[in-house]
Order: C-alpha cells, then structure tokens, then sequence
C-alpha cells in the first residue's frame, strides 16, 4: 500500500511503500499496516508550479499552497526531529519485515520480540516529543 508523507507544516516530502504491522497482521489474520506519523494513504494532487501541495488533516485533504518567492529557491532541509523520525520508519520497515516472516511460521519468540519492539519505539517517540517542548 502506498502512502504519502507530509512535514510538520503539512507540506509534501514523498511517497513509500507502507509496511505491514507483524503484530496486528498476526493477531487479526489480516494485512494491518504501519501508518508514520504525518502520512496519508491519500494521494496528493499533481505538481503545480510555484504551489507547495500541503494536507489539511482537519479537512482530510490536498490543497495548493502559493510558494512565496524566498522559499522556492532553496531546497527543503528536514530538521533534525524529521530526519531522526525517517530513520525510526526505516528501522522499523526492516524489523517488521523480518518479524513479520517469523511471526507467519508461528515463531512465539518473535512475537515476544516484536512487543519488546514496540515498548523501545514507544520510549523513542517519547523521546521525540520531548524536543518539541
């Protein structure tokens, strides 16, 4: 399933793969998937040149944002909290795509490990939300 990411402002930053939860597919007998924070399976209107194309979580959608003209020379930078964030969905889509192949076989070990898992993601995020205090 495809799915689409947006910054803190709503902006959009690019698309990926969602991966499956190991976990709730397993319980549920159903494919689950991991949804990041700021992501949507909604996807983003075309390109339009000097427009940002920004989500509106409130309104459930895509809107065009006019790009005033001393943002649309330089590049979008994430900021620290953003990059730290990609590389938590990274770690996360290869340890759920291992467990996740375990936890099919009926590996109880894994499944053990995948709440362990979950319990270190937590403190992460946790951790996340602190520096935006």
């Amino acid at each position: 399933m495809k799915i689409y990411n947006y910054d803190s402002e709503g902006k959009f930053i690019g698309e990926e793969i969602a991966h499956l939860d190991p976990l709730e597919t397993s319980l549920k007998k159903q494919n689950i998937y991991l949804m990041p924070a700021n992501s949507t399976t909604i996807q983003p209107p075309e390109e339009k040149a000097d427009f940002d194309r920004v989500f509106i979580p409130a309104k459930n959608n895509w809107e065009y944002a006019e790009i005033k003209k001393s943002e649309s020379s330089k590049p979008y930078e994430p900021t620290e909290k953003e990059k730290i964030q990609m590389q938590i969905w990274e770690l996360e889509s290869q340890i759920s795509n291992e467990l996740l192949r375990k936890a099919v076989l009926g590996d109880k070990e894994a499944i053990e490990f995948i709440r362990e898992i979950d319990n270190r993601i937590a403190n992460v995020q946790s951790k996340l939300n602190e520096l935006d205090k």
